[in-house]
C-alpha cells in the first residue's frame, strides 16, 4: 500500500533530497514550502502535490493532512540565522518554535492517520555543553537559533508525553555534499579555492562532525519507518570529530590549492564553539541506521560536483 509523507521547507538543500528519497522509496508527497524554487518546480512537476504558504498556517497545514491521508510528517521548514541579533529572537521563536507548534498540533488532531513525525533538530542545541554530546547532554545553546530549536525540541517532547502525538527529534551534525549553499564553511572553501582567490580562516582548531547529505537522507527514511523511535531524541552524525584545519587542508590537497589555504588570517567568532564532537551509541543502538560515507569519499563527490 502506498505510503503518504508531508514534506515541509521541501525545497530546501535537505528537503530535495529527501523528496527525491521518498518518490523513488515508492512514497506518495505531498510537499510544502513558502515558496518553490525554479528547478524544485522543474525537477518534480506532475510527480508530487504542492502546496506553498506559511509555516504557522496551521488550518492549511491540518487541511493538507486530512484531504491526502498523511501518514508521514517531515518537519524540514524552518529559519537557520545565526547572526544572533537580537531581533532574530522573536523572528525564530516565531518561525522554528512556532512552526513546530503547528505541525504537532496538526498531528495531534488526526491520530488515526499520523504514524510519525520527524522533526529536525540540530547539534546547535547543544551549544557550550561539554563535548563529546550525548542525547542526555544538559543543553546550553548559545545562540538564537540554537535556543529556538531547542523550544521546539522541548514542545515535541511535551506533545509526545501529554498528546501521544509519534515524534522523534534527530539532531544532525554539520551536514554537506554536492549542490550546498556556499553560505557553509565546505561549499565557501571549496568554491573559494576553484576560484583561485586565497582563502581567509581562522587558526582552524575548532572540532566539527561532518555528514555527508546521502547519509543524512537515509537516516531521516529508515528511523522514519521505526516506531520504537517515537518519543527519543537522536543524533544523527559520522561520529568522527575533525579539525577545521585539518579539512581545510585535505580539500586544498585535493584541488592542489594548499598555496591558496590562509589558516589564522582571521580571528575566532565571539561566539565560537571549539568542540561539537557528538556521540552516535544511541541511532546505532535503536535503529537499522549507519553512516557509510567517510569524509574522503564525501568530499571527492562534493569537489567534483562544484567542478
Amino acid at each position: 500500500m502506498e505510503k503518504v509523507a508531508l514534506v515541509t521547507g521541501a525545497s530546501g538543500y535537505i528537503g530535495t533530497r529527501l523528496v527525491r528519497k521518498l518518490l523513488g522509496s515508492g512514497y506518495r508527497v505531498v510537499a510544502f514550502d513558502l515558496r518553490f524554487s525554479p528547478g524544485f518546480v522543474e525537477e518534480f512537476d506532475g510527480k508530487l502535490l504542492f502546496a506553498d504558504g506559511d509555516i504557522n498556517d496551521k488550518d492549511k497545514l491540518c487541511s493538507l493532512i486530512e484531504k491526502n491521508g498523511v501518514e508521514y510528517i517531515y518537519h524540514m521548514a524552518g529559519l537557520k540565522n545565526r547572526k544572533n541579533q537580537i531581533e532574530e529572537f522573536s523572528l525564530l521563536m516565531h518561525v522554528n518554535y512556532g512552526g513546530t507548534l503547528s505541525i504537532l498540533d496538526c498531528a495531534r488532531q488526526y491520530p488515526q492517520h499520523i504514524k510519525h513525525v520527524i522533526l529536525m533538530g540540530t547539534t546547535e542545541e547543544y551549544g557550550t555543553a561539554v563535548a563529546p554530546f550525548y542525547e542526555t547532554s544538559q543543553e546550553l545553546p548559545n545562540s538564537a537559533y540554537g535556543l529556538s530549536k531547542l523550544a521546539a525540541t522541548r514542545l515535541a517532547l511535551l506533545f509526545y508525553t501529554q498528546y501521544k502525538v509519534p515524534v522523534t527529534i534527530m539532531r544532525p551534525s554539520i551536514t554537506y555534499g554536492p549542490g550546498q549553499g556556499t553560505e557553509m564553511f565546505l561549499p565557501a572553501l571549496i568554491t573559494g579555492l576553484l576560484s583561485d582567490k586565497p582563502f581567509a580562516m581562522s587558526p582552524g582548531l575548532q572540532v566539527r562532525d561532518f555528514l555527508y547529505i546521502d547519509d543524512l537522507i537515509d537516516a531521516l527514511v529508515v528511523c522514519c519507518e521505526e516506531s520504537n523511535l517515537c518519543g527519543e531524541i537522536v543524533n544523527v552524525a559520522s561520529g568522527i570529530s575533525l579539525q577545521l584545519k585539518e579539512v581545510a587542508e585535505k580539500v586544498a590537497g585535493f584541488l592542489q590549492k594548499e598555496e591558496a589555504l590562509q589558516v589564522g588570517a582571521i580571528p575566532y567568532r565571539g561566539f565560537e564553539i571549539m568542540n561539537y564532537s557528538i556521540n552516535i551509541d544511541k541511532i546505532k543502538k535503536l535503529s537499522s541506521w549507519r553512516p557509510i560515507t567517510s569524509f574522503e569519499e564525501g568530499i571527492k563527490k562534493t569537489i567534483n560536483s562544484y567542478k
